[in-house]
């Protein structure tokens, strides 16, 4: 029961991972896209045929271009892009292409520069956390697997004639299972705060 949820775990972990680096992906090349076509469409168009993207971001993207042409606006393509993926950076994005779209162009060239500084610090703080993250996850189930060890270690200096009559002890018993019960549970805190969701949202 317990190792098929630390794999699932594991795997929603670098499921995150992913996703953030195609969000960080798409909202740089779409700025710097922007830059050049001044239009959103052109721009997410840009995006999608280069190449940059991966599934299943890029065919989110290819049905915000759909939507964009189907509707002529791209307000519904925007809100389609920001409920499926909830990062504030995908919506902080998408809010400023569409003030420049509605208010004009003037002074367009230091917003987007600012977005992009935006999101190289965000990167970086997503990166620095997961550095923090992963020595912490070390230190913690060094921890933990310690206090397992102990438990052994004392049946051990014991021996085991001397181990199982305190056994017989219910107080013993009692003590021996709450350690490895409440040890158990803050390793999988622990394992679990490891593997949450990265950067986002």
């Amino acid at each position: 029961m317990v190792v098929p949820y630390l794999t699932y775990l594991r795997c929603k972990r670098v499921y995150s991972e992913f996703i953030f680096e195609q969000v960080q992906v798409y909202c740089t090349n779409t700025i710097m896209e922007f830059a050049t076509t001044q239009s959103f469409v052109k721009a997410i168009e840009g995006v999608y045929s280069s190449g940059v993207l991966e599934d299943p971001f890029k065919s989110d993207v290819k049905v915000m271009i759909d939507m964009a042409y189907e509707n002529g606006t791209i307000e519904q393509s925007i809100e389609y892009l920001n409920n499926k993926y909830d990062y504030y950076v995908i919506k902080n994005m998408h809010q400023l292409f569409i003030q420049i779209t509605k208010e004009g162009s003037k002074d367009s060239g230091v917003a987007l520069d600012g977005m992009l500084q935006d999101i190289d610090m965000l990167v970086e703080n997503v990166y620095r956390d997961r550095i923090d993250r992963t020595s912490f996850y070390k230190q913690f189930v060094t921890f933990g697997l310690a206090l397992y060890l102990l438990v052994l270690l004392v049946q051990l200096l014991l021996g085991n004639n001397s181990y199982i009559k305190l056994l017989n002890n219910p107080l013993v018993v009692i003590l021996l299972h709450g350690v490895i019960l409440i040890n158990s549970y803050f390793l999988l805190s622990g394992i679990k705060y490891y593997h949450e969701d990265v950067g986002a949202e």
